[in-house]
């Protein structure tokens, strides 16, 4: 009845929504899981401060709060680095620069404090983590070109030298599961058209060009996408509802059945 934000969560044969991360006073937003799967992080922001707030997915315990700025300073959620035992968000000071921070889950690191990873750049968004937790993508905008860049995180204590991906990125929207050892898929938006980069990581790494995928996603109101495994991801698609609430759309197959998918369902 109070209207903040929730965290939720459901299986994907036998859909039930279930809460997993509420704060009183609090929107409670971003949220991603250890590799594992037995944690869960979120940030939850209230009218003074913000917070990462960390719980155990099945004990359903109280949440530990590991990390908290308060105003004007800002931070967003990104993922769990590789290995599980440290967590990325990125935290802007005010109207700031953006800090890359690596906090330690309480749960694996007693003792460790909050890092500051450093990267060439000082305005950057979107940044969004491999599955496997070890590679970081992220959106530079200290040009008007918009260039996206991916950087080796490894377990969350350093940050390795970054390369360009392509430019003219309108929005990062998700990575695909390892399409083999080593491999990936990004999906994002460029001048207004999804695309498909594949980028290979051993022996070195090595980005193919975008392909598009012949869907619009301003047209088709895609807002996030996630990749769940086994080739299944999910996309978030925007609705026309008094209170702005969104569907979610179950896709097989990655790109190729998302695109079949709305072809055949004319978007809806």
């Amino acid at each position: 009845g109070d209207a903040l934000l929730q965290i939720r969560v459901s299986e994907l044969d036998s859909p039930r929504l279930v809460t997993v991360g509420s704060e009183p006073g609090r929107d409670c937003t971003n949220a991603a899981c250890s590799p594992d799967s037995t944690r869960l992080a979120y940030d939850c922001s209230g009218k003074d401060s913000a917070g990462l707030l960390v719980s155990d997915v099945d004990s359903g315990g109280p949440a530990q709060e590991l990390y908290q700025v308060e105003e004007p300073d800002r931070f967003e959620l990104i993922g769990f680095a590789a290995g599980g035992e440290r967590i990325l968000i990125q935290q802007w000071p005010g109207e700031g620069d953006r800090i890359l921070i690596s906090v330690p889950d309480g749960a694996s690191e007693g003792g460790a404090e909050p890092r500051a990873l450093e990267l060439e750049e000082t305005d950057w968004t979107g940044g969004k983590l491999s599955p496997d937790g070890r590679w970081l993508a992220y959106l530079s905008r200290q040009t008007s070109r918009r260039e996206l860049f991916v950087r080796e995180v490894a377990d969350g204590t350093r940050v390795g030298p970054r390369q360009l991906v392509a430019s003219d990125i309108d929005v990062l929207l998700t990575w695909s599961m390892e399409l083999e050892p080593g491999r990936y898929e990004l999906l994002a938006s460029q001048l207004g058209k999804l695309v498909s980069i594949e980028i290979e990581t051993q022996p070195a790494v090595r980005i193919l060009q975008p392909v598009e995928t012949g869907l619009d996603p301003i047209a088709h109101g895609i807002m996030a996408a996630s990749g769940l495994g086994e080739d299944r991801w999910m996309m978030v698609q925007a609705t026309d509802t008094e209170f702005g609430a969104a569907d979610l759309r179950l896709v097989l197959n990655w790109t190729s059945g998302l695109e079949k998918y709305l072809q055949a369902s004319g978007g809806s």
